[in-house]
């Protein structure tokens, strides 16, 4: 389950969280807030993809087209608190970011980033200015702790025993791989012993905990997190008296506070697996922001044209290199055809000019016409074409799950073929995996998409 929802950010006080799919429509009158939306959802997956949770950036490259610039642009006008929150859902994890800072400013401060995993009922509290770093359990899922008994110990020292004995045995050298691999897991079964012994000691574990520490160097959301669960994973109960705040306080005293770094390392295999999980939902973040750009007739469509939206998606195309019979070029010729495509020909191809320029030619019934000499709803479609297998042709690079976030795309085209996007939208999604959140004024689509839903 994906959310976006916002607190005092440009037309709304309070926006509460919706959900979006795998191809979502937004629909709504001018003025009713659809590219808001847009701009939460590109501005949070910026955040989250940036190396410095401390700073949240209105002035991001590839957020030039969201044009929201500065802090006061961004804050609702009639807002009585002077900060921003985003509430953001991607997957099991949930996101709270709230921001503040001067007016003028591009590049605000972050006050607090809360990640939330609502499965496991985890949440690490992030405040970036102070560098500090809370982690807690709710007091659910009571199954998920590991048992600590006197069996569970003396199985482990076993294990321990056995495993000594296997390395001082083996012909394999100090210095290779599986040698240092097999000193690591030795590592962590006697860690895993000691925290087992010290759980044992009259010190009660809890279903629930909350630890804090201060961090210094990390920005980057996940080595934050990572320091502080290495940092708690490390903790024994001398090191813990041993503390600055913990002097002068005698034994039986602490036994309470340490039952929370207890409670903490008994759900440490099922902490590492959320980190992992959460490492995988960021790595999968691959936004890309489709605006709203009418196509221009042009006879050429020069390279440094950087205000020409179709002269730069050729060249994207170009640079790629997709060629003939690549699946990206296959997909343009299928949906170029008048047959169940948007009518503007059989194929095409793209001609270098001087290094400076391309041209492209339409062949429709063996004739050749230049693109520029095609109808506008044909050169706006061949626009969203040329810019969709730019990404399909990424996607069998690498194997990852992109969004495509689109306004408009019905721009120029005959209301016929305005209710194709949404068929072409669905077969993008359903054959090479890539998500849509579609803003549109086009009621065609819109039925379409009905009609596509009650059939199945």
């Amino acid at each position: 389950m994906n959310k976006i929802g916002f607190k005092n950010f440009r037309r709304f006080i309070n926006f509460q969280p919706i959900e979006y799919h795998n191809i979502t429509f937004l629909v709504g009158r001018n003025n009713s807030g659809k590219s808001t939306i847009v701009k939460a959802l590109l501005l949070v997956l910026e955040y989250l993809k940036s190396n410095d949770v401390s700073k949240f950036s209105f002035a991001n490259k590839s957020l030039e087209d969201a044009n929201i610039v500065t802090y006061e642009r961004a804050k609702n006008k009639f807002a009585n608190e002077d900060f921003i929150k985003f509430e953001f859902t991607l997957g099991q994890f949930k996101f709270d970011i709230t921001i503040t800072g001067k007016n003028s400013l591009t590049i605000v401060d972050v006050d607090t980033l809360i990640v939330t995993d609502l499965k496991q009922h985890f949440s690490f509290l992030i405040r970036p200015q102070l560098k500090t770093i809370k982690i807690s359990k709710s007091g659910e899922s009571k199954e998920a702790a590991e048992d600590i008994d006197a069996n569970q110990l003396a199985s482990l020292e076993q294990i321990i025993e056995s495993f000594e004995e296997e390395l001082k045995s083996t012909d394999q050298k100090k210095s290779s791989k599986e040698y240092i691999l097999k000193m690591e897991e030795l590592r962590n079964l006697k860690r895993r012993r000691n925290i087992l012994a010290h759980s044992s000691t009259n010190i009660e574990a809890k279903e629930f905990f909350e630890i804090a520490t201060n961090y210094f160097y990390p920005k980057d959301l996940e080595d934050i997190i990572q320091y502080a669960v290495e940092e708690a994973k490390s903790m024994n109960f001398p090191k813990f008296q041993n503390l600055p705040e913990n002097k002068g306080y005698r034994s039986n005293e602490l036994k309470d506070p340490y039952s929370n770094y207890i409670s903490f390392q008994q759900y440490g295999t099922i902490i590492d697996d959320s980190l992992s999980l959460l490492h995988e939902e960021l790595d999968k973040i691959n936004i890309y922001y489709l605006p709203a750009n009418p196509a221009k007739q042009s006879a050429l469509f020069a390279i440094r044209d950087k205000g020409n939206a179709l002269a730069q998606a050729i060249h994207d195309f170009v640079q790629l290199g997709i060629e003939t019979g690549t699946e990206a070029y296959r997909f343009i010729e299928r949906w170029m055809q008048n047959d169940d495509g948007f009518e503007i020909g059989d194929t095409f191809e793209i001609i270098p000019r001087a290094g400076e320029a391309y041209e492209v030619i339409i062949e429709s019934f063996e004739a050749k016409i230049p693109l520029a000499d095609k109808g506008m709803g044909s050169i706006q479609a061949m626009l969203l074409l040329f810019r969709i297998a730019c990404i399909i042709h990424k996607t069998e690079k690498i194997s990852y799950n992109p969004l495509v976030i689109i306004e408009e795309p019905e721009l120029n085209l005959h209301p016929a073929l305005q209710s194709k996007l949404a068929d072409l939208f669905l077969e993008v999604y359903e054959k090479y995996g890539i998500d849509f959140i579609v803003e549109t004024h086009s009621e065609y689509s819109i039925r379409k998409s009905q009609v596509i839903v009650a059939e199945g």
